[in-house]
């Protein structure tokens, strides 16, 4: 994100919901959420995962702690696997990929990483519907 924003117009006030988070679309989500639009009904439910790394056990723990209180379900906290610190993933079940709700959680999810030493946001993946053979994937 650049050091300066512009203003909005009343234009800008008046788009929908929708192109305002287009505007503040992420390149890495804009390209993933374009990805999975050719794969899948981005309008059905589905299991939203985020990855999230600390260099220290105690920010991890506060960084946790934050994402619970916002409505995030961790399924993972502790030591990283292939790096020094410790990893988070925080999902929920159940969710509409919209661009809004995408440039809202990376905004979070960056945010803390800024505030808690150490944090590191590192992206999400989305539950793909499953395949003909019955697999689910991710994406």
């Amino acid at each position: 994100m650049g050091i300066f924003r512009c203003r909005r117009t009343s234009d800008d006030e008046a788009s929908s919901d929708a192109s305002r988070g287009s505007a503040r679309l992420h390149p890495d989500d804009r390209m993933k959420l374009d990805d999975l639009a050719q794969r899948m009904d981005l309008t059905r439910l589905r299991r939203w995962t985020h990855f999230w790394y600390c260099a220290t056990e105690s920010g991890a723990g506060v960084a946790a702690a934050e994402m619970r209180e916002h409505g995030w379900r961790i399924s993972r906290h502790g030591r990283a696997m292939d790096q020094a610190g410790w990893a988070i993933v925080a999902d929920r079940e159940a969710v509409v990929l919209t661009e809004a709700a995408v440039a809202d959680a990376r905004a979070f999810f960056t945010s803390l990483a800024r505030r808690v030493e150490g944090g590191e946001y590192d992206g999400w993946e989305a539950r793909v519907d499953a395949s003909p053979s019955g697999a689910a994937r991710w994406v």
